[in-house]
């Protein structure tokens, strides 16, 4: 009786570390190198990401046309 509890107990065992040992969440690396940063246009106040954003003194824009206006 006594091993038949030590045996379902060691299958137990070997079955949560075969199936659920590895499914602990890890931060993904790439997803925090491909955040963006929303700045806001100085002329309509839209938010563009920074790389699409355009610069004139200091001045952040959304499009040409904020720009030269």
């Amino acid at each position: 009786m006594i091993g038949k509890l030590i045996l379902i107990i060691v299958v137990s065992f070997v079955v949560y570390f075969i199936f659920f040992r590895n499914r602990k969440i890890k931060p993904n690396s790439k997803n925090t190198n491909n955040e963006e940063t929303l700045v806001k246009c100085v002329k309509c106040s839209t938010y563009i990401t920074q790389d699409n954003a355009l610069s004139l003194n200091g001045d952040i824009f959304c499009s040409t046309e904020c720009k030269e206006a």
